[in-house]
């Protein structure tokens, strides 16, 4: 029933016409409405200067409860809806950072096996090679999970949807890092092969860390709709109580 009242049109008239209102009362003190027209204010600049009786009236408390609650409720609606990207990506980095310090350890335990004791890792050409690889795939992975968080209403999908959405998702995000692997890794002590082997021994742990992330970009998204059409709802309740008193 009160849609019309959530688009950025409806809202811009409420608030326009309502402070149009409580500017004409507040400079004249007055807004009469009869059958033959509207009078605002009185002629005597003197009777200006006295209280208005219609200082206490409730309809101007009203209108002035109706603009800051209105204003209220789209500044709600329009926070919530931006907390969604924002706390998918901000599970997304806690994902990111896990799985980066995975793969660079299971980088350092190759190189043990190739280096001597007494070398020290981090200083190895390989393992900086591969950090800068790791920056290169890290940068393409986010822009690429903020368009899929941005761009999908998963809101509006059922629970079978996501769960082959998911998995589609699964499989693009390890082929991204392995095409990326494939394209830049050029060691000179560590083989291609054995990165492969080595990651494919934990891809199970990867592939439930990708599952886990989406299934949180699902909740986020549904948990906030809850609440957005909570506040709706509550808005409404308000509207139609002010209509009741007309």
């Amino acid at each position: 029933m009160f849609d019309f009242l959530n688009s950025p049109w409806a809202f811009g008239s409420i608030v326009v016409v309502s402070l149009a209102l409580c500017f004409v009362i507040w400079k004249t003190g007055s807004i009469t409405i009869a059958k033959l027209g509207l009078t605002i204010g009185g002629s005597n600049k003197k009777e200006k200067l006295k209280s208005s009786p219609h200082a206490n009236c409730p309809h101007s408390r009203d209108i002035m409860d109706l603009v800051h609650r209105t204003a209220e409720h789209f500044e709600k609606i329009q926070t919530l809806k931006a907390s969604i990207l924002r706390e998918q990506m901000r599970y997304y980095e806690e994902i990111e950072e896990e799985l980066l310090g995975k793969l660079k350890h299971l980088f350092i335990k190759i190189l043990l096996d190739k280096t001597p004791e007494n070398e020290v890792l981090v200083e190895q050409k390989d393992y900086k090679n591969y950090i800068l690889i790791l920056k290169v795939i890290s940068s393409d992975l986010k822009s690429y999970v903020r368009n899929c968080f941005s761009s999908n209403h998963y809101i509006t999908y059922t629970i079978e949807t996501q769960r082959d959405y998911t998995d589609k998702k699964r499989i693009v995000i390890i082929q991204k890092v392995t095409e990326a692997l494939n394209e830049y890794w050029r060691g000179e002590i560590v083989k291609r092969s054995e990165i492969a082997k080595k990651n494919k021994e934990n891809m199970r742990e990867f592939e439930e860390r990708i599952e886990d992330l989406f299934d949180r970009a699902f909740l986020i998204s549904r948990e906030t709709q809850d609440r957005i059409e909570k506040e709706i709802k509550e808005y409404e309740d308000y509207i139609s109580i002010i209509l009741e008193k007309k």
